[in-house]
Formats: structure tokens, sequence, C-alpha cells
């Protein structure tokens, strides 16, 4: 082999490891962009919460991209489930017949919101967009009590929150918050209970459109 077929081969071997060490850049890059991906989905679903609106339409959105079917349904308030006939164990199934006749669930996954307003007397609307589209968010504050023993429901029911709370002066000075919550049966074994939850939460109540598609 003369010296200039030496050169060329240095070169290609160079040039080989330069390509190489490039591709191996390029897959490092974009494990960390998908290892940063997940952790943003992650902590997203750490924060999900329903008891703002906004929070209410953020955590539907996470759930959604998660996949996460039973807290998506958990999102909706009561009178959306039965005016579209869901319940919990059907919801999976019907899914797909919700997203049908509101084109809107599909898109959800990415909202912005652009507005809110508040209605007042437990009603709040978040503007959203959608695919190109302005949607109204319109949402419900739920009041709830549940009580658990584990995994078991021992009770639960909507009621008036603030009729339920108390508070009562202590003797020897300062005061105790009192929740009275009513209960279906006298036989509720309470010693069982593990869960008390008194709760105000916001529900989506219905998506309409605002405006004409871009």
């Amino acid at each position: 082999m003369n010296s200039g077929e030496r050169e060329l081969s240095a070169v290609g071997t160079a040039g080989a490891a330069r390509s190489w060490a490039l591709g191996l850049g390029w897959t490092f890059l974009t494990l960390l962009g998908t290892g940063c991906s997940c952790r943003r989905e992650h902590q997203a679903l750490a924060r999900a919460s329903l008891e703002s609106p906004r929070g209410a339409v953020e955590a539907f959105a996470a759930y959604l991209r998660a996949g996460l079917h039973e807290y998506e349904y958990r999102c909706f308030s009561a009178d959306f489930t039965a005016r579209n006939q869901l319940s919990l164990f059907t919801y999976a199934q019907a899914r797909e017949e919700l997203a049908r006749r509101q084109p809107w669930l599909e898109l959800f996954a990415t909202p912005e919101v652009v507005g809110e307003i508040a209605r007042g007397g437990g009603r709040h609307d978040v503007d959203v967009r959608l695919g190109g589209r302005t949607y109204r968010v319109n949402l419900v504050r739920e009041e709830t009590f549940r009580i658990s023993a584990d995994d078991e429901l021992l009770a639960n029911d909507f009621t008036d929150f603030a009729s339920r709370l108390e508070l009562e002066q202590r003797s020897g000075g300062g005061a105790q918050l009192v929740a009275r919550l009513p209960l279906p049966s006298a036989d509720i074994d309470l010693e069982r209970a593990t869960s008390v939850v008194l709760q105000r939460l916001w529900k989506i109540d219905g998506v309409a459109p605002l405006d004409s598609p871009d």
C-alpha cells in the first residue's frame, strides 16, 4: 500500500469514527428528550387537581394524554355523565361513541387556556384553543363527602359543604373545626374507617365551540 492509500484509509477511518460519534450523540439527545417528556408528563399527573376550574381542565388533559380513562371519567360532572349515559364501568367502551358525538374530546390532550369567566353560584367557564378553534368549557362545583375503609366505600353523597362545617370554641381556649356528615345507616362501622373526605371539586359539565375553524 502506498502513502496515498494509507492517507485515504486514515481519512475514511476518522470519518467513520466521527459519523459513529455523531449518531451516538443524536441517539443520546433523542433519549434525553424522551426522558424529559416523560418527566414532564409525570409531573403533570402529580400536580393534577380538580380543586380549581383551570386545574380541572389541565387535569383532564393530563389524564387524556396518559390514557387514564377512570380518571378522565371522574373529571365530568354528574349531570354530564347522566346526559351522555356514561358510567364508570362503561366509560372505556363508550368513549369512542362519546368522541364521535363530542369531537373536542380527542383534541383536549393539549389545550391552551385563553380566558376564564367566573359565573358565580358554583359555575365557571374556561376558554381553550383546541385544533385551531376556541372552545368554552363549562364547569360546575360539586360538593361531596366520602367515607372509606381501605378500598371499600362506606358512604358517599352530594352535600352542602358549608353547612357541614362548624367552628366550636374550646373550653381551654382556641377552637376546633367539626364536620357533621349524614350517614345512610347507623350500622356503618366507623371503627373501620380509614378516610373521611369532605370536598369541593370542579367538574366539566359541557364543552362547546365559540368560533369557526381558522
